[in-house]
């Protein structure tokens, strides 16, 4: 992959100037200078461009890729000017699927996106095999936590697709419980080794890192949670998996101010 690959990250509010350029003031007072924008530069240089979640572009921004996948042109009306891709130029996207109650894969509508010019690879989960080697190799530090840490996360991943907890949580769960919260809690217990003083993982660890390393493990999969009961079920399913004691469970779910 190319190392200076350029990731965009779009949602609704993705303004299509912002990608293509405008027209900022100079530096003398009354004069305008054009500024490109972080596609237009990437175009032009032939660079790979990464787009993430590329169905929830609005159409201005997808009126803006079409060209570029149709013919490898970027247009920018304001200068009346058509860039045509650098050599090397590559356009790669993403779009987020959903699953039906069937466990159908349900795509977003992708007429709008130019779909026949796509070619389309989908990509599965991985499974908790590969999520050890993702966790080992990004975080080596965590290599003797990682039956705990995927302990953890396959009693969360159980619970949270039990029809009960669902009935619990669905009025304000925004979304279950989903690797991003196991990577984003991995991130966050280098963070506490490091900090604690630990160097390659294997020094033992104090009760007071210890119970940290519970603590982010209740904010990353249970922060989420808007009802009291469905906090309370994940909180102290995480602390049985992590040996942390009822009292200190009790206290954090009663008394502690993150």
């Amino acid at each position: 992959v190319d190392r200076n690959m350029v990731a965009l990250h779009l949602n609704e509010q993705t303004d299509a100037k912002m990608l293509i350029g405008m027209y900022a003031t100079g530096s003398t007072p009354g004069s305008f200078t054009w500024r490109a924008g972080v596609l237009t530069t990437a175009v032009k240089e032939g660079r790979w461009v990464f787009i993430e979640d590329l169905d929830r572009a609005p159409s201005e921004v997808i009126s803006v890729i079409l060209p570029l996948i149709e013919r490898g042109e970027l247009l920018i009306p304001s200068r009346g000017e058509t860039i045509k891709a650098g050599r090397g130029f590559k356009l790669l996207a993403s779009i987020r699927t959903s699953l039906s109650v069937t466990g159908h894969e349900n795509p977003p509508a992708l007429h709008m996106l130019g779909a026949r010019l796509w070619q389309r690879v989908p990509v599965q989960m991985p499974t908790q095999d590969e999520f050890r080697e993702i966790i080992d190799g990004t975080h080596p530090i965590l290599h003797q936590f990682l039956p705990g840490i995927i302990n953890v996360y396959e009693r969360l991943d159980t619970l949270s697709h039990k029809p009960s907890f669902a009935s619990k949580s669905r009025t304000s769960l925004g979304r279950p419980i989903s690797p991003r919260d196991l990577l984003k809690w991995c991130r966050r217990l280098e963070g506490v080794l490091v900090g604690a003083g630990s160097k390659t993982g294997q020094e033992p660890i104090s009760d007071a890192t210890k119970y940290e390393m519970f603590l982010e493990a209740a904010d990353c999969f249970a922060g989420s949670l808007q009802t009291e009961e469905s906090r309370r079920i994940v909180i102290t399913a995480i602390a049985e998996e992590m040996h942390i004691d009822p009292q200190s469970v009790e206290h954090y779910l009663t008394a502690y101010i993150p």
